[in-house]
């Protein structure tokens, strides 16, 4: 599995385009939003330009989103989910 931050940015667009064309790992996806509808949200905006929906709709099983924020303490996980 790898781990990526900034997804939902415009250079980390590109970034998971490029590691999903280039492995099969799944990819987790450090992503801030309240649940998971927001942040599915979120990536397919920032994903607009690189996928269509049928496009998004076929990567989406292969991402694992995580809910937090990169500038919290601990990413703003619980120990558990950490």
């Amino acid at each position: 599995m790898i781990f990526m931050t900034g997804a939902t940015g415009y250079l980390g667009g590109y970034t998971l385009i490029e590691l999903l064309a280039r492995t099969d790992a799944p990819i987790a996806l450090l992503v801030r939003a309240r649940d998971e509808e927001q942040a599915r949200a979120k990536l397919w905006k920032g994903l607009q330009l690189h996928l269509d929906r049928e496009g998004f709709e076929a990567i989406w099983p292969r991402l694992v989103v995580i809910r937090g924020d990169l500038h919290a303490d601990g990413l703003g996980l619980s120990d558990d989910d950490r």
